[in-house]
């Protein structure tokens, strides 16, 4: 009985643990996870966050994995982390804080920014947005700049810019552009045809040392000057000036040229068949392009191909010609030993046998026999009547003494 009574206490009590942990939301089949804002409707605060594996910078009106933190003030923001930015994106949508000023000062692995989705309506200040951005190729900036006061320094010695489209730039408020596009060094075409340069005071420097500029879109303004700024702002080099409204092109003197300033001359390196080589060039320290000698024709590519230049070894036999089958030998390059040449051996020629001098005929040999055989009869016969002479005279002789 006691047995029975203790096994439904503790049915009871394990139901009424389970009823109170799902009252209470705490019982799930599901990992819980992180929760963010409600991003159904953008709100005013600015979220940022940085992938680490990517560098990309993303900019967003809610909080979400890619833009986790808060955006304060721009100290306790991305700066300390601005050499990791590759890249800035905005996701669908974000609001800009009153000054954008700084904010990607110094990132020098700055490649792409686009901004398109971002709100600067509130926006005063732009100064030094992208200064000394070096690595920058590419940006989407389709602002609204109806409240900029401030836009000096805004692309500083971003080189890497080839090009640069501002049209929607609304600058009537602004007021200095100081070196605005100072050391744009690769800048060929700039469109500022939206600018309204009423209320600047300030655009000393404006397109000092931009050598490579030779087109510039800008505001429908008839004469001789490109923007209504004064006149010791605009002196130098003369570049086309594209008229947005007529497109009647004109010329203007816009920008000081400072001149090359030239390193030492560099050497060629020649290539080989395994490594490219390097023009002989000598480089500008202030645009910082590459020349020829004479410094006026500039070298946009520096690399030698890789060619057939081999550093070829001594000939060596690798097979030895016969009389019946031809040899080979071999030549081996330094550079890389995979790369060799052959070429085959002749045929050797056969040995020529020394000629033998005949022996005489053995019949020429046999023919004097007969004199042989002819005088043996003839000797004895001789020796015979000498000997008989020589006794019938000693007979004689013998004969007379007695």
């Amino acid at each position: 009985m006691q047995k029975k009574i203790r096994k439904n206490f503790i049915m009871l009590f394990s139901a009424i643990i389970a009823a109170m942990l799902i009252l209470s939301g705490e019982f799930m089949l599901t990992p819980k996870t992180t929760a963010y804002a409600d991003d159904s409707t953008p709100s005013n605060t600015l979220y940022w966050g940085l992938d680490e594996d990517t560098g990309v910078l993303t900019l967003s009106s809610h909080q979400s994995e890619a833009a986790t933190a808060e955006y304060t003030s721009l100290s306790n923001a991305w700066e300390s982390r601005k050499d990791e930015i590759t890249s800035v994106v905005v996701d669908e949508y974000a609001y800009a804080p009153q000054s954008m000023g700084l904010w990607f000062k110094g990132c020098t692995k700055l490649k792409t920014a686009d901004l398109s989705g971002l709100d600067t309506s509130r926006v005063t200040y732009m100064h030094q947005l992208f200064y000394e951005c070096s690595a920058l190729t590419s940006v989407n900036l389709p602002f609204n700049t109806s409240n900029v006061t401030a836009m000096n320094f805004m692309f500083y010695k971003c080189s890497g810019l080839t090009s640069l489209d501002l049209s929607s730039f609304y600058t009537a408020n602004v007021t200095t552009m100081r070196f605005m596009f100072y050391t744009c060094s690769g800048l060929t075409s700039l469109d500022l045809s939206s600018f309204d340069t009423s209320n600047v005071t300030d655009a000393n420097g404006i397109l000092t040392y931009c050598d490579c500029l030779a087109e510039i879109s800008t505001p429908g303004i008839v004469g001789d000057v490109a923007l209504p700024l004064p006149s010791q702002y605009w002196n130098g080099n003369t570049h086309k000036i594209i008229n947005s409204i007529s497109g009647a092109e004109t010329n203007c003197l816009l920008v000081r040229h400072a001149g090359h300033s030239f390193g030492a001359w560099i050497d060629e390196i020649p290539a080989n068949c395994t490594v490219t080589g390097t023009k002989a060039h000598k480089d500008c320290l202030t645009c910082n392009k590459h020349f020829d000698s004479d410094g006026k024709t500039e070298i946009t590519d520096l690399t030698i191909p890789v060619n057939g230049s081999h550093d070829w070894g001594e000939w060596t036999t690798t097979k030895e010609a016969t009389e019946k089958e031809e040899g080979e030998e071999r030549r081996i390059c330094a550079n890389d030993e995979t790369h060799y040449e052959t070429r085959m051996l002749p045929k050797l020629t056969p040995a020529t046998p020394t000629p033998e001098t005949p022996s005489a005929p053995a019949e020429e040999t046999k023919s004097y026999w007969w004199l042989f055989w002819l005088l043996i009869p003839l000797a004895i016969g001789v020796g015979g009547v000498t000997y008989g002479i020589w006794v019938y005279k000693n007979d004689k002789k013998n004969n007379d003494d007695n």
